[in-house]
């Protein structure tokens, strides 16, 4: 990786996002514990928003990336290459587990949404296990492979987080208020798509300060509405 500098304003930016994402986290997760309703998603939320604090720290005291040292790559940069791609796909199972939640149990659509979240967990661990033998031969470098699967990842499971609340709450008994509300926020995740291509692009065309930035404010962003 390149040994980059931020700006002020890109770290403060960065930090803000983080800041409002955990703090939404926080409140939303404090709310679920005092009506007592924590599930599977709220799991997910809580590993998502440690996963983004840890992000937070790593703005100030990490990142931008230095090049290694002689005795290669250090525990710390294994973990600020995969941290963020962690925090996201956490985020996207705590959304997944919302609507797997308000899914009749015996209904076509849960069946699916489980299915759904089998596939999010295999993509989850090839894009891992992928980082991190970059890490091991590369310096944690990304190349054009990188980037493709993670545009392909990232569009089949938003498209996934996108069609199947509007297929199932056609027969769920959420009010009609609280289903646009629900539709509204998956609807974001093509904000989020379109943040994980244009990272993406930047993996395989690198330019450094701009892939880095996207990221941070991509995880801030999705981890919002973990």
């Amino acid at each position: 990786m390149n040994n980059l500098e931020w700006t002020s304003a890109q770290q403060a930016t960065c930090t803000f996002f983080h800041v409002l994402a955990i703090s939404t986290t926080s409140f939303r997760l404090s709310y679920r514990l005092y009506m007592r309703r924590l599930w599977l998603e709220d799991a997910c939320a809580a590993l998502a928003l440690a996963g983004d604090t840890i992000c937070l720290v790593l703005v100030w005291v990490f990142w931008p990336y230095e090049e290694p040292g002689p005795s290669g790559p250090s525990p710390l940069l294994y973990i600020a290459a995969s941290l963020p791609s962690d925090v996201l796909w956490l985020a996207r199972m705590s959304i997944l587990f919302s609507i797997i939640r308000v899914t009749n149990p015996k209904s076509t659509q849960r069946r699916i949404a489980y299915a759904t979240a089998v596939s999010f967990t295999v993509f989850w661990l090839v894009i891992f296990a992928q980082r991190m033998a970059l890490c091991a031969h590369s310096y944690c470098v990304s190349n054009k492979l990188t980037g493709i699967l993670q545009i392909v990842a990232a569009l089949l499971s938003d498209v996934a987080l996108i069609a199947l609340p509007i297929w199932s709450f056609g027969t769920s008994k959420l009010s009609q208020e609280r289903k646009i509300t629900i539709i509204a926020v998956y609807i974001a995740t093509i904000v989020i798509t379109a943040a994980v291509i244009f990272d993406s692009i930047e993996a395989i065309l690198p330019q450094g300060k701009l892939a880095l930035l996207s990221m941070n404010l991509k995880v801030a962003y999705l981890s919002s509405f973990a």
